[in-house]
């Protein structure tokens, strides 16, 4: 390719080459397209978006007994420590849902 297409500088095209999106030149009848050289897998994007799904869940016992108020760090470190074996991320998505602490305060009628 020239180093000049049409008005364009070899430095404007090697830039516009490493923009993430395709750039369209029109000019006269003719179209210029300038896209990345190096275009991303299907897979990749997929193991990608399962990679940030798989890490969210991960942790997922943890947020649910934080969020329920029962005793949450014992949960954290079960399922840090253990939640890969996949057994020990079922035992802390079961300490998570486990009855919550309650406290009983009586109160005299008139106070």
């Amino acid at each position: 390719m020239s180093a000049w297409v049409k008005g364009l500088s070899q430095a404007d095209m090697e830039s516009a080459q490493h923009m993430s999106v395709f750039v369209v030149f029109t000019m006269g009848m003719t179209n210029i397209y300038i896209q990345p050289a190096d275009k991303s897998w299907t897979v990749t994007k997929v193991v990608a978006v399962l990679a940030a799904l798989f890490t969210a869940g991960y942790m997922l016992p943890w947020a649910v007994a934080a969020v329920r108020d029962v005793p949450h760090w014992l949960v954290f470190w079960i399922n840090l420590l253990l939640g890969w074996t996949i057994v020990g991320w079922i035992i802390a998505l079961i300490m998570a849902f486990r009855a919550q602490r309650v406290t009983v305060v009586a109160r005299e009628i008139g106070e």
